[in-house]
């Protein structure tokens, strides 16, 4: 499934929706009439390109909206966290426990310890989860490799958990002995969507970008001449998106429980909830698998020794 220039700029964000929609797969059986209380954790840095009231209160009214057709009352109760101690902190409690945590792996990664948590799912918006970063630049340019950018200006994606990109650019430079991104590019500026980001190098006001490799993919296939006038300098491996943890006790009851985690890794397989894993560009729910978080974990692992090594 391809990805859209407009895949709602937040991973987190499309992440909670999923959860509104798994919930009500559990509405459909349940019988009682008592607010049933579902919690979910979300970290700050999904918000970077939306007002943070708003998502919270889509949220809101999207889970309102399926309890009454269905009959049933649910009261979400939602959380958002500024850091990442803070939130392995709120996720770890045994009071008011958070049921489900949308975490982008980057963050995971470099958590301390998720005591009563454990990564159930990962989202994926193509066959695979998670996606390639590319470094673009003119053709005509005549540009080949990461050094000859030194002293040009660069924009990137200010997409959710933006750490992940600029920590991998660091990476590279700090492996190929050239400066810190600060002292090495010009200028850095973010852009907030794919297309404010790709078109100004496209046009020549920007010398260099960084973008998701299917974002761009994408709009070379809607603008032709985007792909043949821009070129790949650097390429990432590719690095998974998101993780959803589960509680693993303190649910109001386990078939609670069992009901929404079989909603979620179902969901391709109904109509509805076909509709829903279109309408925010993700291809599938699927089962959580260590392997897949190998990419980052390298990448982390490279991100520290470059940092150690610059402070030596």
């Amino acid at each position: 499934m391809k990805t859209s220039s407009h895949r709602l700029h937040s991973w987190m964000r499309r992440g909670g929706l999923l959860f509104a929609f798994a919930c009500s797969a559990w509405f459909a059986s349940a019988q009682s009439a008592e607010p049933i209380v579902l919690r979910v954790g979300l970290s700050q840095n999904a918000f970077r390109d939306t007002n943070i009231n708003d998502a919270i209160a889509a949220y809101r009214h999207f889970l309102a909206n399926i309890a009454e057709r269905q009959g049933y009352k649910i009261r979400v109760e939602t959380e958002v966290f500024p850091d990442r101690q803070s939130y392995a902190t709120a996720l770890n409690r045994r009071s008011n426990p958070i049921h489900l945590g949308i975490i982008m792996n980057w963050s995971y990664l470099q958590m301390p310890p998720l005591e009563a948590m454990r990564p159930t799912f990962t989202i994926a918006e193509e066959d695979l989860p998670g996606r390639h970063f590319v470094i673009l630049a003119r053709r005509d340019r005549s540009w080949s490799r990461l050094e000859d950018l030194q002293g040009k200006s660069l924009i990137w994606w200010e997409l959710a958990d933006t750490g992940v990109i600029s920590d991998w650019v660091e990476t590279r430079l700090g492996e190929a002995n050239l400066p810190p991104a600060a002292d090495f590019f010009a200028s850095i500026s973010t852009g907030d969507k794919p297309s404010t980001v790709v078109l100004p190098v496209f046009f020549g006001t920007k010398d260099a970008c960084v973008i998701d490799e299917p974002s761009f993919k994408l709009m070379g296939e809607l603008n032709p001449q985007v792909a043949s006038q821009l070129q790949v300098l650097v390429w990432s491996q590719r690095l998974a998106d998101a993780v959803i943890c589960t509680r693993e006790s303190d649910w109001p009851n386990e078939d609670f429980k069992k009901d929404i985690l079989d909603a979620l890794l179902h969901l391709d397989e109904d109509s509805d909830g076909r509709q829903i894993l279109t309408l925010f560009k993700v291809r599938k729910i699927m089962p959580y698998n260590p392997e897949e978080l190998d990419t980052c974990r390298e990448l982390l692992a490279r991100w520290q020794a470059v940092q150690a090594q610059r402070s030596s």
